[in-house]
């Protein structure tokens, strides 16, 4: 599915009140949370969201991530539901989707899922990583593997975005995991658990670094702590966000030159299969 124009307009919209319903939860009651990837890019490059992206990108350390999600969970529940892995038993995601009721966005990975998939908020829980380089990439691929596998362990056929050979490859390799998994009796629960394992080792070591593992890529979303101290406010939308002091070395680290606008073919987005607004039946 493509976007008309006055579509990806309307989810923008949706978004920036989630946004704005987030931004007071964590202001009320003093939690820290910051811009991730290409929502810092567009406060950098646009003061606000890419004008043809459509989704915003927060981080949060992890206390302030299950701090908001208890808050959010007993004074919002009649507006948002969270969504997240090890809430419901075939989601896989292991950050939180903030979504509002009464809408819907299904692209295809979610056609069929239980879990509610309403426009949202991609909300990143950022855990202490460890400090030592080998013992974080151990620590990391860990982690992102046993996600992999929790995957795997509920759809033998992912949806997948590549060539025809690599589709295929990918595919075979997942139903030999998918049914190697029942034989070993690795459940999807199994699964989370190890992954969370691995993913929080070190709550209780005040590390140097702070990651998020459980992307595309592994190693692509990890910070200092020294990077949210202080953090930096900037202009989003008419309203005030707050980024990683160092969010330009890391754009530049990303991108090269960040500033320079990409050509219109590269221009990407998550058009959905399906999306609905609170309004539509």
């Amino acid at each position: 599915m493509k976007y008309t124009d006055d579509v990806l307009k309307k989810v923008q919209e949706v978004e920036l009140s989630i946004l704005d319903d987030f931004i007071k939860i964590c202001e009320e009651n003093n939690l820290k949370y910051f811009t991730v990837s290409g929502t810092g890019l567009g406060a950098i490059r646009h003061k606000g969201m890419i004008p043809w992206d459509d989704d915003i990108d927060v981080g949060m350390l992890r206390k302030d991530y299950e701090k908001f999600v208890e808050i959010a969970n007993k004074e919002y529940a009649d507006k948002y539901d969270i969504v997240t892995a090890g809430m419901y038993p075939d989601c896989t995601i292991f950050n939180a989707h903030w979504s509002k009721k009464g809408t819907a966005f299904r692209d295809r990975n979610a056609l069929n899922v239980t879990y509610p998939t309403g426009i949202f908020l991609d909300i990143f829980p950022f855990d202490n990583i460890a400090d030592d380089d080998k013992a974080m990439h151990k620590q990391g691929k860990r982690a992102w593997t046993w996600q992999k596998l929790m995957i795997m362990s509920l759809n033998p056929k992912p949806v997948l975005h590549f060539g025809k050979v690599k589709n295929a490859l990918i595919t075979a390799v997942s139903y030999i995991a998918h049914f190697g998994l029942k034989i070993l009796g690795f459940t999807p629960e199994k699964c989370y658990q190890k992954a969370m394992k691995y993913l929080r080792m070190y709550d209780d070591v005040e590390t140097k670094r702070i990651g998020f593992f459980c992307g595309t890529q592994p190693f692509t979303t990890i910070h200092a702590r020294s990077d949210l101290d202080p953090l930096e406010e900037v202009e989003f939308n008419g309203r005030k966000m707050y980024m990683p002091n160092n969010m330009r070395e890391v754009l530049t680290n990303l991108y090269g030159d960040y500033m320079q606008l990409p050509p219109v073919e590269k221009r990407y987005n998550h058009a959905p299969e399906i999306v609905k607004f609170k309004d539509e039946d």
